[in-house]
């Protein structure tokens, strides 16, 4: 539906049948954990699984199953705006090639973290402390700073948006090595 014919609100439709399917779909799979463990979940459920598959477990079974069709219903929300501000800042003369090479290159990172870190929270602790520092500072210290009258960083008009922008380059340093040390610490205990 959304592919032909574009539109705002063509595009508005297909995004909310989109997220209600997903929210029903997390809302059953918490339901499924929720009957089987309870509050005894670890970091991630994936982790709580082994016990019980091997079991048979119906219930079980079915939350895996839900979870493999929200992850794949949800996956495509987040690679998306990748590929479209990719494409957008390089301007290619072949935007498709370059949207399937950028796709490709996210869903192959995606799977390397996943395999190598399948403790999920701190892949949430990394992203936590890069997207945390970009919403909260360097993105308002940067737009005051664009929309300014000289547009420069260090210019002495924007000298507020300029220590709110330094500042969230401090907390993106001082929170992404917390992190890293944290993925360190989990492989070298």
């Amino acid at each position: 539906m959304e592919m032909s014919d574009r539109s705002p609100r063509k595009f508005r439709i297909v995004a909310a049948w989109a997220s209600s399917v997903c929210l029903l779909v997390y809302l059953l799979i918490s339901l499924c954990f929720t009957l089987v463990y309870g509050g005894d979940v670890d970091s991630s459920i994936i982790l709580n699984l082994n016990e019980f598959i091997p079991e048979g477990n119906v219930i079980v079974i079915i939350g895996l199953i839900l979870s493999a069709v929200a992850y794949i219903g949800t996956y495509p929300f987040t690679v998306y705006p990748v590929r479209v501000a990719v494409v957008t800042i390089l301007k290619p003369k072949r935007p498709e090639f370059v949207g399937v090479i950028t796709v490709t290159v996210v869903v192959i990172l995606t799977y390397i973290i996943a395999a190598c870190l399948p403790d999920i929270s701190i892949l949430l602790g990394v992203v936590g402390a890069i997207s945390g520092s970009i919403l909260c500072f360097l993105a308002p210290g940067g737009f005051n700073v664009a929309i300014s009258k000289s547009k420069r960083l260090f210019a002495p008009e924007n000298a507020k948006y300029t220590s709110i922008f330094m500042f969230g380059c401090f907390t993106l340093v001082v929170g992404t090595s917390v992190a890293a040390f944290q993925v360190v610490d989990y492989y070298l205990p």
